[in-house]
């Protein structure tokens, strides 16, 4: 910056700073407006489809998660019913985490156990 020499120059570079101040202001409130829509549940959970749709990992990953989640819930309430008894709900709750934990497992002997059902329909067939 230059050195100022007249109260025109200094009231000169005054409105500079003050607009440049201005600029500044109005794009930082851009960049919240857009943080606050960013972080918005429905927003985080587009994007995260988005994501998974193109991510074939990423929607195993999901489909995984969503698919323990519920099979464990499942056999949580299975075992536990409508019991008040505390060993039973212990049992239903270890039980609802390891499936939780272990759904790629549980997918595969699923997926087995299906397709052993369907061979074992087709060979039936084929001797009738």
């Amino acid at each position: 910056m230059e050195k100022i020499k007249n109260t025109e120059e200094l009231k000169t570079a005054i409105q500079l700073l003050e607009n440049e101040k201005l600029i500044k202001e109005i794009l930082i409130k851009q960049q919240v407006i857009t943080l606050c829509e960013s972080l918005k549940p429905i927003n985080i959970l587009k994007d995260t489809l988005k994501d998974a749709h193109s991510d074939p990992e990423l929607k195993t990953t999901v489909i995984n998660n969503a698919l323990g989640f519920v099979s464990g819930a499942a056999i949580r309430k299975i075992v536990m019913g409508k019991s008040h008894n505390h060993l039973r709900n212990l049992v239903g709750m270890v039980l609802e985490r390891l499936v939780e934990r272990n759904a790629e497992g549980i997918k595969t002997v699923a997926d087995n156990i299906l397709e052993k059902i369907i061979n074992y329909r087709k060979n039936t067939e084929n001797v009738l």
